[in-house]
């Protein structure tokens, strides 16, 4: 059985660049993104339209924080890698 894992910005950026985004799947089964991932990737990458296959397959899955973030890992960290934290 495939568990899920959580991924910040720059290992999508870099497999959706290389074309490798699909590879995920059979690694890793499903993986989940904070919103705040999503909107870093998205603002790099506007015509992401793998990512968007993935999102809508349900390989990448967007999900919002239960929690605020952490105000020390805010100070530390851009949003993306926080909320991933």
């Amino acid at each position: 059985m495939m568990s899920s894992i959580v991924c910040n910005t720059g290992p999508l950026i870099a497999l959706e660049r290389a074309g490798l985004l699909h590879l995920f799947g059979p690694l890793f089964g499903q993986v989940v993104i904070p919103t705040a991932v999503e909107r870093e990737f998205l603002a790099g990458h506007p015509t992401g339209t793998t990512f968007f296959e993935a999102t809508v397959s349900g390989l990448i899955q967007v999900s919002t924080m239960a929690m605020p973030l952490d105000p020390l890992l805010k100070s530390l960290l851009d949003e993306g890698e926080a909320a991933v934290i």
